[in-house]
């Protein structure tokens, strides 16, 4: 619009200047204006931004670059400059291969040092043309606006709605928009131009104002170019037919040498500055300087940076000055910028652009070599996307069999998979793998194989990748190294699932040969790579006791090289081994370890697995409810990021579940999207599901078809636990004699199989054994078997298991023996003394440790239930409390219950998107407002769903008691460990508090 003209935004100034109050106030506010070309975004954008520095605010501007080349991060750098700030996103060390949590790391860092200058004073930061940013910009943006909180911050970001549609910044833009609130900007209506013309051309008829409108149909920068062109004066001469025509006289008005100084400029993109410009034309400083100033004087340019730099008015006219040069004129002229840039050690990714849009001007090789040195800078910044699309700049400017296009590839697929898009980067590596065979590279070839399996594939086997790890072993000499222990692991792990004996012995076999090599090389890293893969490879093809080891060293190599990431693909794992082994305690400490590296990245692929392991808790604990509500709530994580991986764990939990509670015909519930997901597995890894699947929905032809494979593969331990539950089901004695006679071997050296991460659990195997031993008619030893699977499941503190093991004994006529945990674990506290000495408690066990603690009631509590050793007793005998009436009005009404579930509803939507981004603060927040929710319909909500009475002495009694309950041992367990992982798994809380010995 032209200078102090401002028609039809009314309406979305009043709307800007409300965020522009809150944001001083403290709460930060987020606004997105989005429209077509030409609609007036950065004008009002501008307008906003001026009227919050009118009242103090400190304005900067960030701008895309909208004709390519720009360096990553682009808008915050030139945020950053304007404060003088330190640049933030500066190289990290890429060698430790931990990107995604290095790149939180560097998202954090920016948004910290923002908040930071909007401590006190309002900052105002506009991104304008969004829609042009590069990926980790608007990541950074979402990330701010997440984290603000308090900070008397106004974002202004301005986009081209349909070109934000069409690439990848449609998405995080949504996501940045449910922040704060998006301004989308309509054409100008007739009345808004006809109050236009009033303002500069008060003479103008009617009917040329309709002519105006007709023509430019409401588009503010058409109305704009059309005033300028013609003048307020000339109105009724006829108007140019279409915008470029408009463009085209706009800048016509521009002496000769002008336009062609700005036509050479253009090739700079929309921001130029004098010197570059004066470079490229070759002419003096002075008279770039008069051409742009009669260009600010023609509204073609808008001068910033005290004149040294300008902006063209529009990018739709810097596009059309370039579109007067020559072809050949305008590739000459990126490569003599480009060649320019890297001499004058300008941005190498702009250096890179000007050459790769150059290149039919100069030497393709060269324009490719650059642009791979743009990739590795991009890489080393953590722009995973940029690195990838400037990889892919390299190979196209100069594609040939060598060694440089095989690291070009390699990158390609590593930035790639890296930045979640494996589909396009395990075609770049099979490329470079290809390209290494023709060239006889054997490390090259080796390299691809192992950037292709970078992530470990669940429940299925890649062919692909089996190919390429073979033919790299294949070209490597048979000698220590660390690329071939390296290969020989990553070989033996991509055989998981097996698919035969042979494929499990091999398995086994290459694991402990690249170990081996790791420990002979001597090198920390290596060691950590091979145990990594080496575990999964292992799998239940080892003893427990071994994986034990295994894990327990690995995880200790995690945290000792600070491989977050690692950590977080067999933390699961230890939190599992933990639990099998009657650690208990530690198993919680560590899921809370896990849970708070987790919450710092920002992936999806990491979040679903915390409630999938916190649902086998509440499993262990008998709440079966919650279990399948966190499971539920992993499975929706998991769905809504398209991961496989967690869609399929969510299957297993609740075969799981039907299992433990030994209902089998409960899975009919999920049967359908059961056999959907199953059938998308593949096998070998659906074969032991698709069979218990079958028994339980009553298919027992179907189930003994699988069973037959099964059979051929008794080695295959999950497959043999689930193959057993499935012959007993269906009460199928041929095939029950079969695998009994691997239930020996498996039974005894692994108590329990547990699923992807340690999320889900099936077992006691010993259980299973007694399954199989009593449908073939061998009752002693099926009490033998049961009797030593209650131990199991008391060493887990697993009730559910323990009631099923019991019921099988009371079935078999037998009584469930006591627990001969305490004889047979010496390891377990005994005779343990809780001696009140006036205000001080005396406690002291087996363990030789003896304390002294301040009085508290929880230790009342907890000495009377020690008194009563296997008795159940009722919280209100605990809290000495006398019941409660039912007379008292419900908790919660109606209309506190609905603003309650439309709070959690809002709640799930944040906290779904900050733990997609990893923002711990925001994840915290929400979680700890959804636990304060949930305890308030926890204490509302009864069985059934029926309203709990106000005053309910029960639950205030049953809450009171756990919680004091859990202090006491905490404090135990602060100077007693062992004494305190005791009392955690063996003593149980709830409407009924016992204490159960083993």
């Amino acid at each position: 619009m032209e200078e102090g003209v401002f028609v039809g935004r009314e309406a979305e100034l009043v709307r800007a200047t409300s965020a522009i109050d809150r944001a001083f106030e403290g709460k930060p506010a987020i606004l997105l204006i989005a429209g077509e070309a030409g609609i007036g975004k950065t004008c009002i954008a501008d307008v906003i931004a001026r009227k919050a520095a009118d009242r103090g605010a400190r304005v900067v501007w960030g701008r895309a670059w909208e004709a390519g080349g720009a360096p990553p991060y682009w808008p915050f750098v030139q945020v950053f400059r304007a404060l003088d700030l330190d640049d933030p996103f500066s190289s990290e060390d890429t060698k430790k291969l931990d990107v995604a949590h290095a790149r939180f790391k560097t998202f954090d860092r920016a948004v910290s040092a923002l908040k930071k200058e909007a401590n006190e004073t309002l900052l105002a930061i506009v991104l304008d043309d969004l829609h042009a940013a590069d990926l980790p910009t608007l990541e950074v943006l979402h990330l701010l606006a997440r984290d603000a909180r308090s900070a008397k911050l106004l974002v202004i970001g301005t986009y081209r709605d349909a070109e934000a549609r069409t690439s990848g910044a449609g998405k995080v833009l949504a996501r940045v928009a449910r922040e704060g609130e998006t301004i989308a900007l309509p054409r100008l209506t007739q009345e808004d131009v006809t109050r236009w013309m009033k303002e500069v051309a008060p003479e103008a008829k009617a009917a040329d104002v309709a002519r105006i409108y007709e023509t430019t149909e409401g588009n503010a920068l058409f109305v704009r170019e059309v005033l300028r062109v013609r003048g307020s004066g000339v109105i009724g001469t006829t108007l140019p037919d279409g915008l470029s025509e408009m463009l085209d006289e706009h800048v016509a008005r521009a002496s000769p040498e002008t336009r062609d100084i700005l036509a050479i400029a253009s090739v700079l993109g929309r921001e130029i500055d004098r010197e570059r410009v004066a470079f490229l034309t070759e002419r003096d400083v002075d008279t770039v300087e008069r051409a742009l100033r009669e260009g600010v004087t023609l509204g073609i340019l808008q001068p910033i940076a005290k004149g040294e730099r300008a902006t063209f008015a529009h990018i739709l006219l810097c596009d059309r000055l370039r579109a007067t040069l020559a072809p050949s004129k305008c590739a000459a002229l990126h490569w003599r910028l480009g060649e320019h840039l890297l001499a004058s050690r300008g941005d190498i990714a702009t250096a890179a652009h000007h050459l790769f849009e150059g290149r039919s001007a100069g030497e393709r090789e060269r324009a490719s070599a650059v642009c791979f040195e743009a990739a590795r800078s991009a890489f080393a910044r953590l722009a995973l996307e940029g690195a990838a699309r400037f990889c892919e700049r390299a190979r196209e400017a100069h594609e040939a069999d060598d060694v440089a296009t095989c690291e070009k590839e390699l990158l390609l697929g590593e930035a790639w998979i890296r930045a979640g898009d494996t589909e396009r980067g395990s075609a770049a590596c099979v490329s470079a793998a290809a390209r290494a065979k023709r060239i006889g590279s054997a490390e090259h070839l080796a390299r691809a194989a192992l950037v292709y399996g970078t992530e470990i594939v669940t429940g299925r086997i890649d062919p692909k990748m089996l190919s390429l790890l073979e033919d790299a072993m294949g070209a490597l000499p048979e000698e220590d190294g660390i690329l071939r222990a390296k290969l020989l692991v990553r070989h033996g792990s991509a055989l998981v699932p097996p698919r035969d004996k042979h494929d499990a012995m091999t398995a086994k076999d290459e694991a402990e040969r690249a170990v081996a090599m790791a420990r002979r090389i001597g090198d920390e890293e290596t060691l950590l790579y091979t145990l990594h893969f080496g575990a999964s490879a292992f799998g239940y093809l080892v003893s427990s006791k071994e994986r034990f080891e295994t894990t327990r060293e690995l995880v200790e190599l995690t945290k000792k090289l600070d491989r977050p990431l690692t950590y977080l693909a067999v933390g699961g794992w230890w939190f599992a081994e933990l639990i099998e082994n009657g650690r208990r305690a530690d198993a919680l400490r560590e899921l809370a370890t896990y849970e708070r590296i987790a919450a710092e990245l920002p992936q999806p692929h990491y979040q679903w697995r915390i409630p999938m392991m916190h649902s086998v808790v509440a499993l262990f604990d008998g709440d079966v409810a919650e279990s399948k509500r966190l499971a539920r709530a992993a499975f929706e994580l998991a769905e809504r990021g398209g991961l496989m991986g967690g869609v399929l764990t969510f299957i297993m939990h609740c075969v799981s579940v039907a299992s433990m509670c030994d209902e089998p015909a409960a899975i009919r519930e999920h049967e359908e999207m059961i056999r959907s997901v199953l059938s998308k597995m593949g096998q070998p890894g659906a074969i032991g599901f698709k069979a218990w699947l079958e028994a339980a929905t009553g298919h027992p032809d179907e189930a003994a078809t699988v069973l037959d494979r099964i059979c051929a593969m008794l080695e295959s331990f999950p497959w043999w636990i689930l193959g057993s539950e499935a012959a007993c089901m269906t009460n199928d004695r041929d095939h029950a004699a079969l695998l009994y006679e691997a239930a020996e071997e498996h039974a005894t050296t692994r108590p329990f199989f547990w699923g992807p991460f340690g999320s889900i659990v099936f077992g006691p195997s010993r259980r299973v054994s007694g399954d199989l031993a009593r449908l073939l008619g061998k009752s002693d030893e099926a009490r033998r078997w049961y009797e030593a699977a209650l131990l199991d499941a008391e060493r887990l503190g697993a009730r559910i298991m323990i009631d099923v093991v019991k019921k099988r004994l009371a079935e078999l006529g037998t009584a469930a023996p006591p627990s001969k945990r305490s004889t047979t674990d010496a390891s377990a506290p005994k005779d343990i003394q809780l001696v009140r000495e006036g205000e001080m408690w005396r406690v002291s066990s087996s363990t030789g440790v003896t304390m002294h603690l301040k009085d508290g009631k929880g230790l009342h509590y907890l000495a009377e239930l020690l008194a009563r050793p296997n008795t159940e007793v009722h919280v209100t005998q605990l809290a000495e409390l006398d019941g409660a009436s039912n007379d008292a009005p419900p908790v919660l009404d109606e209309r506190a219950k609905s603003a309650y579930r439309k709070r959690v509803e809002e709640l799930e939507d944040i906290l779904e998107e900050a733990t997609r981004l990893g923002d711990q603060g925001r994840i915290e927040k929400a979680r700890s407002e959804l636990d304060a929710i949930a305890g308030q319909l926890a204490s509302a909500v009864g069985l059934g769903g029926r309203d709990r009475k106000m005053g309910s002495q029960v639950e205030k009694a049953r809450i009171n008691v756990q919680r004091r309950l859990r202090d006491a041992i905490q404090r135990i367990g602060e100077h007693d460990p062992a004494l305190g992982r005791y009392l955690t798994a063996t003593v149980k809380t709830g409407v009924f508090c016992a204490f159960s010995p083993f």
